[in-house]
């Protein structure tokens, strides 16, 4: 996670991880917070969110970008948190389900 004020190379550095790891046949994700969130709560209106889910937590790499510049919903924020806490689980617990 990279974290720090407007202009500073967040997203320059974000896509050269993902440019770095393309070549090796990685999955790779891109994606504003707010398209992100809006994907989600689409899946969840149609009731295709676990499927969504776990596209999403396929790839190798998930870069989001632009956290922190608009306010989310509540129901967006527990989504986010619902497509991180797997792995969240995962590294407290070693294991990956």
């Amino acid at each position: 996670m990279f974290l720090g004020p407007p202009g500073v190379g967040k997203t320059h550095l974000a896509l050269s991880l993902a440019v770095a790891a393309a070549p090796s046949g990685r999955w790779i994700y891109y994606g504003s917070l707010a398209d992100l969130i809006a994907s989600l709560e689409e899946a969840q209106a149609g009731s295709r969110l676990d499927l969504r889910l776990k596209t999403l937590t396929h790839p190798a790499l998930l870069v989001v970008d632009e956290i922190g510049y608009l306010l989310i919903s509540r129901n967006g924020a527990m989504l986010f948190f619902q497509l991180h806490e797997p792995a969240l689980r995962a590294c407290r617990y070693g294991s990956h389900e």
